[in-house]
């Protein structure tokens, strides 16, 4: 089993909401993530998936009960949003208010809290809404991370947003892969670039494939496509995601096969 603990050397994906960056730890190092900076010596030595908030440059971990009350709705909501009006009159707090808030220390929670409680429409928006207000919010006010161990999963959502990087690569089509390399945690493993981007073509593979059969070196040759779609799943709120790549790829794969001398 790997050990889950943070040592100088690791690489470590930092989350927060929609957005990952990759980072490896080195002993009084600077990092700057979402248009904060801080040092990362207080990672180490704490475990892979504890979530931090930054204060004044340094990394403070947040207890798991704190990080689940930061995510609560605070009130119960009504059916819909039908009579509510985005006005700015709605938050009785002033930008000044805010700005002071901030100057004299008090934290992204209390401010936060503050706005909520300042807010004439809040408690009237529907659950869904209070979720959406309260998030962005929180990527305003609240410096929170998670830093979370490098997974397949978590590197192909770090290229979602430039996906021409990967070849349009997509997680369903990287599993594929793993799984008929026999790709597991520990593996060494010869990665070979492709840099052309013809490989979201099949005609390439064809040529590979009358290579590989005419040479004789493999069998059990097969084409394959895959069609994955990630749904958003919320209470009320399920449905796909919208933006998505529309092609993950083709894949060729084949058993070797050694001739006997």
């Amino acid at each position: 089993m790997a050990n889950n603990i943070i040592a100088d050397g690791d690489h470590v994906i930092f989350k927060r909401d929609g957005t990952c960056r990759v980072f490896q730890i080195k002993p009084d190092r600077q990092a700057y993530f979402e248009k904060v900076k801080f040092t990362v010596n207080d990672l180490l030595g704490q475990q892979f998936g504890s979530t931090f908030k930054v204060d004044r440059g340094n990394l403070v971990k947040l207890a798991e009960t704190k990080v689940l009350e930061l995510e609560q709705v605070a009130s119960e909501p009504v059916v819909d949003n039908r009579n509510l009006l985005d006005s700015e009159s709605n938050q009785k707090m002033r930008l000044e208010d805010i700005q002071k808030m901030k100057s004299d220390g008090l934290s992204g929670e209390k401010i936060i809290e503050e706005l909520v409680e300042n807010s004439e429409t809040f408690d009237s928006k529907t659950n869904f809404s209070q979720a959406k207000y309260l998030k962005k919010k929180k990527k305003k006010h609240l410096q929170m991370f998670t830093a979370l161990r490098p997974t397949a999963r978590l590197v192909i959502e770090i290229f979602s947003k430039e996906p021409a990087k990967i070849c349009f690569l997509r997680l369903d089509t990287v599993s594929k892969i793993l799984n008929f390399s026999n790709v597991m945690y520990g593996s060494n493993v010869a990665v070979v670039s492709w840099r052309d981007l013809e490989v979201m073509y099949i005609e390439p593979l064809v040529e590979c494939y009358t290579w590989i059969k005419e040479q004789q070196v493999g069998c059990q040759l097969k084409f394959s496509e895959t069609w994955c779609r990630d749904y958003q799943v919320l209470p009320n709120q399920t449905h796909p995601v919208i933006n998505m790549n529309g092609t993950g790829g083709y894949l060729l794969t084949y058993t070797t096969v050694s001739k006997l001398s």
